[in-house]
């Protein structure tokens, strides 16, 4: 049914992932200039100096969450998803944090760089946060089905 809590933090979830592409990951403060850091890559005057695939990447996760919810007559598949879910953000935001490192590192003066990360950096935690809920959720709804089926 798709009416349950998990329902909603699944699609909480995947509106942290798209809102991914309103904001950016990070800024890079350099003695000369501001750099932005964010899906389409780092930019510096709207121009792009590096170009990470990260729109694909943030596109591709967000329609896994959603497809994630229409599995709610298959709960343990749903769980399983939910899993692999969790994995592949936690995987974006290591990736994310690495990437930022990284590309501080091609600018020129990049030790004189300061990071600071933005709000498109926090929102993957957050949507780790609305999947853990989800997936507790799932396990709890299994488990009361399980429960039922027993008094049968």
């Amino acid at each position: 049914m798709l009416q349950r809590i998990q329902t909603i933090y699944l699609l909480l979830a995947s509106i942290c992932v798209f809102l991914m592409y309103a904001f950016s990951f990070a800024k890079i403060d350099v003695v000369t200039s501001e750099y932005i850091f964010s899906f389409k890559g780092l930019e510096v005057d709207g121009k792009n100096i590096v170009d990470i695939p990260f729109a694909i990447i943030i596109g591709l996760l967000a329609v896994y969450t959603l497809a994630t919810i229409f599995l709610f007559k298959n709960r343990p598949a749903q769980l399983k998803m939910g899993r692999l879910n969790y994995l592949l953000h936690l995987v974006l935001v290591v990736t994310l944090f690495f990437s930022a490192d990284a590309a501080m590192e091609k600018l020129p003066n990049g030790s004189a760089a300061i990071i600071s990360y933005g709000v498109g950096f926090y929102l993957p935690v957050a949507a780790i946060a609305f999947l853990f809920l989800a997936n507790r959720a799932i396990k709890a709804d299994e488990k009361l089905v399980k429960s039922l089926e027993r008094l049968r």
